[in-house]
C-alpha cells in the first residue's frame, strides 16, 4: 500500500510516541502495517543516536528547528502539529523532531527499506556504542562500521580498522560480523575482529564463533583462541597472541618479534603524525617490547641507540632511515 507524505509523517510521529513513552499497544499497532515497523526502526536508531550525541540532554530542543524552517522542505510536506515539547519531555522532544524531520527527507527513499546505520571513529580515538538490539560495539582507533539489521537478522560490516563486539542473544537473529575476506558468527559471546588489508584476525574472548573466509571454509573458535582469515585460508594462532590482540583496550601496543615495519604500521593508526621507515632491509628489522600506543618516543628513542639508525623529525611525518647508507 502506497501512503501518502502526509501518512508517513503521521506514522513517524505515532511511533516517536510509542518508543519514547512506551504504550501497551506498541505491538499490536506495529503489526498492523510494515509502514509502522520501518519507522519505528527509524526512531529506535534516532533515539541511540541522541543518546550518544547528548548524554547529559544538554541541548535545549525548544531551539531547534521545526520543519517549516527547514526551507524548500515545507513546500513539500505536509507536517503534522507539532509535539508539546515540555508536557512530554526532553527526549520524546527530541526524538519526535528528528524522527519527522528524517522521514521527510527520506520520502524519495524506498518506504520499506531498513534504516542503515554507521559509526566511525578518528585517529587515536575510541568509541563503544550501545545498539539497539543491547549489543555494545567497541571501536578501536580509525575504525568504522555499518550496521544491517532486520527482523530476520543482525548483520554489521566491519569496513575498516578494529572493535570488539559483544552481542547479545537473539536466537531468532542471527549476530554476524563481516569484512572483505571473512565472515563472524556469534555463538553467544565476545569477540575482537581486526580487518588487515588482505587478512581478518578474529580474537575470542568469551564463547564462541564460527569464522567462515569467503572461499568456504569454516573453522569453530572458542574463548582464547584467534585466527588469521585469507580469502581461502583459515589459520588459528597461538594461545599467547589473544593478550596481544586485546591490549589496544588499554591503549597499549604489544609486539612479540614483528618487524620495524609492522610496529610502524600499527603506531600510524594511533597518532597524527606518522612514521616514515625508508629502505627494505631496515623495515624487516624485529622488535618486540610493549609501548603506549599514544607515544611512539620510546620506540624511538630505542632506533637510536644504533648508530646506523638516523630518525628526522620534520612537519610532515617522522623518518627512520639507515644512516649507513
Amino acid at each position: 500500500m502506497t501512503l501518502s507524505k502526509k501518512e508517513r509523517l503521521q506514522i513517524a510521529e505515532q511511533a516517536a510516541l510509542r518508543v519514547i513513552r512506551p504504550q501497551d499497544d506498541v505491538l499490536d499497532w506495529s503489526l498492523q502495517s510494515a509502514h509502522h515497523v520501518h519507522e519505528l526502526l527509524m526512531v529506535q536508531a534516532v533515539t541511540t543516536e541522541m543518546e550518544l550525541m547528548d548524554p547529559t540532554k544538554s541541548i535545549d530542543v525548544d531551539s531547534l528547528p521545526t520543519l517549516p524552517e527547514l526551507g524548500d522542505l515545507n513546500q513539500q510536506v505536509e507536517v503534522p502539529a507539532p509535539v508539546p515539547r515540555r508536557r512530554v519531555g526532553w527526549w520524546l522532544a527530541l526524538a519526535a523532531t528528528a524522527a519527522i524531520a528524517a522521514t521527510a527527507w527520506l520520502l524519495h527513499s524506498s518506504p520499506l527499506s531498513p534504516p542503515q546505520l554507521s559509526y566511525a571513529t578518528a585517529v587515536g580515538e575510541q568509541r563503544s556504542v550501545k545498539l539497539t538490539d543491547g549489543s555494545v560495539v567497541t571501536l578501536n582507533t580509525d575504525s568504522r562500521v555499518e550496521l544491517r539489521f532486520s527482523a530476520q537478522a543482525r548483520e554489521i560490516q566491519l569496513s575498516k580498522g578494529e572493535a570488539v563486539f559483544v552481542a547479545q542473544h537473539d536466537a531468532a537473529r542471527p549476530f554476524a560480523v563481516v569484512t572483505d575476506t571473512a565472515r563472524v558468527v556469534a555463538l553467544g559471546t565476545e569477540f575482537n575482529v581486526y580487518q588487515h588489508h588482505d587478512s581478518t584476525r578474529v580474537t575470542v574472548i568469551e564463547g564462541a564463533v564460527l569464522v567462515s573466509a569467503t572461499r568456504g571454509v569454516k573453522v569453530r573458535l572458542s574463548a582464547g583462541e584467534a585466527a588469521e582469515i585469507r580469502a581461502s585460508q583459515i589459520l588459528k594462532t597461538k594461545q599467547a597472541a589473544v593478550q596481544r590482540d586485546l591490549a589496544w583496550r588499554t591503549r597499549k601496543l604489544v609486539f612479540s618479534d614483528r618487524t620495524l615495519a609492522e610496529a610502524v604500521e600499527e603506531f600510524n593508526r594511533y597518532n597524527k603524525l606518522p612514521i616514515r621507515v625508508e629502505g627494505i632491509a631496515l623495515g624487516r628489522r624485529s622488535i618486540s617490547g610493549v609501548f603506549d600506543a599514544d607515544d611512539s618516543q620510546p620506540l624511538l628513542d630505542f632506533l637510536k641507540e644504533d648508530p646506523h639508525v638516523e630518525v628526522v623529525r620534520t612537519q610532515q611525518a617522522i623518518v627512520i632511515r639507515d644512516s649507513s647508507r
